[in-house]
């Protein structure tokens, strides 16, 4: 995937969430990659809609949040657009089987209520 081979220019490679929160806390890169972890990427989209400390963190710095399992299919992304956060695209898993697919533009505070919601079902 181009997206992904251009988007790792960018990134920090990290190997957990609380390297990711770390790395996030020191406002010092723009985007994350997450690898070989199908359940930790599951978690931290879980985590993300439940940790207000997060989403603050998420609203202080232009940031890109990406996530990928281990065949670079479960990806998640954060982006900053006219000053509104807002998430392009899910693709979550459970037990490593994937679960849903969610597209949208819609600001990122609107997303997390339909993402609770989604996982409420």
């Amino acid at each position: 995937m181009t997206i992904i081979k251009d988007a790792e220019k960018l990134c920090t490679i990290v190997n957990s969430e609380t390297e990711f929160q770390e790395s996030i806390k020191e406002g010092k890169t723009l985007a994350f990659i997450l690898k070989d972890n199908v359940d930790c990427c599951t978690s931290f989209v879980r985590n993300l809609v439940a940790d207000p400390d997060l989403k603050e963190i998420l609203s202080l710095f232009e940031i890109n949040a990406i996530y990928l399992d281990n065949e670079n299919e479960g990806l998640f992304s954060v982006f900053r657009k006219e000053d509104v956060y807002c998430v392009p695209f899910v693709i979550a898993y459970d037990q490593g089987e994937r679960v849903g697919y969610l597209s949208s533009n819609i600001p990122a505070h609107k997303f997390y209520d339909e993402l609770e919601q989604w996982y409420e079902l």
